[in-house]
């Protein structure tokens, strides 16, 4: 687990399967004001395998923060979707997908839109979440 109590390190230097499997994050109570982006970034660097892959989920404010760092620590950005509340919304989060070491070329997936304008979820949120429980 990387996590402030563990100063965002994560198993020894070499890592080991489940580091490299899954990196899990608790920071508690959400602070919007975390300076510590570029170190988490770092360190998954540093416990992923050559073109390994790397998972993001963040608030939409913070999308040139995540890019930058992963492009500065070779965590190649493949794969970006935003998620808006409704077609009449701003994204709120992103979804990114990076690759360690790897080439260039990026996709932008189609928005995902986690609410209709009534105000009913989605159908494409609820066959996401019906594949999350198949999990």
């Amino acid at each position: 687990e990387v996590s402030r109590d563990t100063n965002f390190q994560s198993g020894d230097a070499k890592g080991t399967d489940t580091d490299r499997f899954r990196v899990s994050m608790d920071f508690g109570e959400w602070d919007f004001n975390f300076t510590g982006l570029d170190i988490v970034i770092k360190e998954c660097y540093r416990i992923l395998k050559d073109n390994g892959k790397l998972c993001i989920v963040h608030r939409s404010d913070r999308f040139t923060d995540v890019y930058d760092a992963m492009k500065k620590y070779r965590i190649e950005p493949k794969r970006i979707k935003f998620i808006y509340n409704n077609e009449e919304s701003e994204a709120e989060m992103f979804l990114i997908e990076g690759q360690k070491n790897a080439g260039t070329g990026l996709i932008i997936d189609k928005p995902l839109l986690v609410r209709n304008l009534d105000g009913s979820y989605s159908d494409e949120y609820k066959k996401l979440q019906e594949e999350i429980l198949v999990w």
